[in-house]
């Protein structure tokens, strides 16, 4: 955006011209590739994407784009080195780093030779081709993207970081910025830079350039657009796909692996199919007004992971959650008065029952965002943690006993329907809530004393966060494009706490219900009490109150 209207569309164009000619398709008369749409940020400030040409119904290809041409660890102009440096990582998960340092080497391939500069023009990475055609076959993909992604939570600069205090950003997700650095430090810098002395003197000259900092760039770049193209090579950055933006829940596209093939005749009259190449199409699941906005979606994705790893947030998004640590309820145990000494005992129990642990001390539970109309319900693995922590001792002995004998296999507890969420009816977690349930005097696992340290946790998390102070300025360039950026993390961030509090707010509300309902009704029954020991210490009393004092 930062190109104005007029050499955005040139920059568009261009890109365009590369899709074309390196085998890409989109159907023209249903979508429009890099469409501007005012507004549209939670900032306000208008956004790019795909928009419909005219209405679109479910099961339409609106595009192919062939994984040949996507830049992956195995397809890119270094793909050797690429391929040793997450052999040295070890760890196919972490293939952020390998994908990130393939982006670095594809921008140093396009720099300009002998001394000319990478030009950065409003944010857009320029190029010329020099014509070495080991970066010619995505020199036009590489060249469209941007520098960085400056709203993904790893370019934050530290003063804008501490705002994410009590996020589930800052405390459930790793520090991408100290894992960059780790990655950098340990493998990428000197693989890459091996690779640069192997190369030509022109790349050789480059090291220079060859900083952290540019990696960080490279791999915030790839943390916001990869996609998993097949199951063999993994991860990549697909051109087409990513000009959709993302939307959790509502999605209209969906992007699906093809074999696209051709008919090839031999002899006369016979026809063979041959297959040309494996493409990925985006297709439509879901109907499209003309005019509107095509979304694709990443994954069922909270805002907490969406702005670590996309740099932005969405408004009113169903899968965000607010988790809970078990560190978390040692603290409010703690702080409504239980022995450090028990609690530790307690969980230490729950650890050591292998197959029927319902828990770890690493474990984060997490509490869901709760629609109008429904009930907060937090899982039944903390259910079970926080009456592990707050039972008496004859209770908890009983229940573990139970749980023991499972193990032993002398009886099995696992066996009954639970009526419980898809993603929290473990068969530990729901051992351990019957078996609590039957060693309980209440005959609930959830407990007066459970609630209050429940109550404690939530309102140690929503002290925790943190606004945003309106006169608050960093450190920028006073250009269009930082008073954008600015805006945008506010923004992005404001959604984020937004919604936790929500979360948290819900949860402690039906919490307080049930404690004052628990309360009520052990008060209700303590005076059911006093009057029956009354009518018992004076008969005559309770004869002449009650005539059916006999049947009491």
């Amino acid at each position: 955006l930062g190109l104005g209207a007029a050499g955005q569309r040139a920059a568009m164009d261009e890109f365009q011209r590369w899709l074309r000619a390196s085998g890409f398709w989109w159907d023209e008369t249903a979508i429009e590739l890099g469409s501007v749409f005012p507004g549209r940020n939670a900032d306000g400030t208008p956004h790019v994407g795909v928009r419909a040409l005219r209405d679109l119904a479910e099961g339409e290809t609106v595009a192919l784009m062939p994984t040949s041409r996507c830049l992956t660890r195995s397809a890119c102009a270094h793909a050797d080195a690429v391929l040793r440096l997450r052999d040295d990582i070890g760890d196919d998960a972490q293939w952020l780093a390998a994908l990130g340092a393939a982006l670095l080497l594809e921008r140093l391939g396009l720099e300009e030779t002998d001394g000319e500069r990478k030009e950065e023009t409003d944010g857009a990475l320029s190029k010329k081709n020099d014509g070495n055609d080991k970066y010619a076959r995505l020199s036009g993909y590489v060249a469209s993207l941007p520098v960085r992604e400056p709203n993904v939570v790893a370019s934050w600069p530290e003063t804008r970081r501490r705002f994410l205090a009590g996020t589930d950003v800052e405390r459930a997700l790793r520090c991408e910025r100290a894992a960059a650095k780790n990655e950098w430090e340990q493998f990428v810098e000197r693989r890459i830079r091996e690779e640069l002395a192997a190369s030509s003197a022109k790349m050789e000259r480059k090291r220079n350039r060859l900083t952290f900092e540019a990696y960080l760039d490279a791999r915030s770049v790839v943390s916001s657009r990869a996609f998993h193209v097949t199951d063999e090579v993994g991860p990549g950055l697909v051109p087409i796909a990513d000009l959709f933006n993302h939307r959790t829940g509502g999605n209209h596209v969906a992007m699906r692996l093809i074999d696209e093939e051709e008919k090839s005749s031999s002899g006369s009259s016979e026809k063979k199919r041959k297959k040309v190449a494996t493409k990925l199409a985006a297709m439509v699941v879901a109907r499209v007004a003309k005019g509107e906005e095509v979304f694709n979606t990443y994954g069922l994705l909270g805002n907490a992971s969406l702005l670590n790893s996309y740099g932005f947030t969405q408004e009113y998004n169903p899968k965000d959650t607010v988790s809970v640590s078990v560190p978390d309820l040692r603290a409010a145990a703690a702080m409504r008065g239980a022995p450090g000494r028990v609690v530790s005992k307690r969980l230490a129990a729950c650890f050591e029952k292998k197959s029927l642990a319902p828990f770890q001390e690493h474990s984060l539970f997490p509490l869901r965002r709760v629609e109008a109309g429904s009930e907060a319900r937090p899982p039944t693995a903390l259910l079970v943690a926080l009456w592990a922590v707050t039972a008496t001792d004859e209770a908890f002995a009983k229940a573990e006993r139970e749980i023991d004998q499972s193990l032993m296999g002398v009886h099995d507890l696992g066996d009954r329907e639970e009526e419980e969420d898809a993603e929290d009816n473990s068969r530990a977690s729901s051992t351990w809530r019957r078996a609590a349930e039957r060693a309980d005097v209440s005959g609930s696992i959830v407990t007066a004393a459970a609630d209050e340290v429940f109550l404690e946790i939530l309102d140690r998390r929503r002290r925790m966060y943190v606004d945003v102070p309106a006169d608050f300025r960093e450190d920028e360039p006073s250009t269009s494009d930082a008073v954008s950026e600015s805006a945008g993390w506010r923004a992005s961030l404001r959604i984020l706490v937004e919604s936790e509090r929500a979360i948290v707010d819900a949860h402690a509300a039906a919490t307080e219900r049930r404690l004052a309902a628990t309360r009520g009704g052990e008060l209700a029954e303590k005076d059911d009490d006093a009057k029956r020991r009354e009518k018992i210490q004076n008969p005559s009393v309770a004869e002449a109150a009650d005539a059916f004092a006999l049947f009491d």
